[in-house]
């Protein structure tokens, strides 16, 4: 899963990691959070992220009002969820991330097989935050789509009103666990390597899918960090802070 992330990394840093046509317009982030707008490269002739509020709505779904926008898709079955089907042949993109939390009980068993107790209560759940070994920001494959604000609503980001007024929404792929994210959670986002990001972008739905894996091992680590991430409306650094 992926529910919460962080992008702080300056603008001009990631246009040079990504190859992105000109620096995006952001401001670091450290709890971005579903319904808010995170920063997007969609395939096309020029590489150039833009904002897109989380959480994917289509035309049918905005119909549904119980439906919540989803914010991840399963990679095992996105090719064929009436929901996401089109997105993942037509509008694949990338998130641009440089961390994301996820959350596990204080008590249980750690990479290395060996019992951990961070105290507390128990049945808490500890939130972690989750980055390269190496701090560097990341890309987590994308589905997206553009529609019609709607009625009396303003689109989701200047650059969506700048783009004819459209709404532009977004999904993140899931896969199954890698070896660290497996003492945390049974799913984690479908992170692509730089090299990877030209075909998810471009290449057909079958090489899309295999790139829908879990991460190789020994990239990723992961911190206990405080519990002022639960609430989105905390920011700052202090929530990436280690216990």
């Amino acid at each position: 899963m992926c529910g919460r992330y962080t992008l702080k990394t300056p603008a001009e840093a990631l246009a040079n990691a990504f190859d992105l046509a000109a620096p995006p317009e952001w401001s670091a982030r450290y709890n971005v959070s579903p319904q808010q707008l995170g920063l997007i490269v969609p395939a096309g002739d020029v590489r150039l992220a833009r904002q897109m509020r989380w959480g994917l709505e289509t035309a049918w779904s905005r119909d549904a009002p119980r439906i919540a926008p989803p914010i991840n898709a399963r990679s095992e079955s996105v090719a064929d969820k009436p929901m996401f089907r089109d997105a993942i042949r037509r509008r694949r993109a990338i998130c641009l991330v440089d961390g994301f939390y996820e959350w596990r009980p204080d008590r249980g068993v750690d990479l290395f097989g060996q019992p951990y107790d961070i105290g507390g209560a128990t049945g808490r759940k500890q939130a972690l935050y989750i980055h390269h070994r190496d701090e560097m920001p990341f890309a987590i494959g994308a589905i997206w789509e553009s529609l019609p604000p709607r009625e009396g609503a303003r689109p989701s980001s200047p650059a969506a009103e700048e783009a004819h007024g459209r709404d532009e929404t977004f999904a993140l792929l899931t896969t199954t666990a890698n070896a660290l994210m497996s003492t945390i959670h049974d799913r984690m986002p479908v992170i692509l390597n730089r090299d990877a990001i030209d075909t998810w972008l471009s290449g057909d739905l079958q090489s899309a899918q295999a790139l829908m894996r879990p991460l190789a091992d020994g990239i990723l680590v992961a911190r206990p960090v405080s519990s002022l991430v639960n609430s989105p409306r905390n920011e700052g650094p202090q929530l990436i802070a280690p216990l």
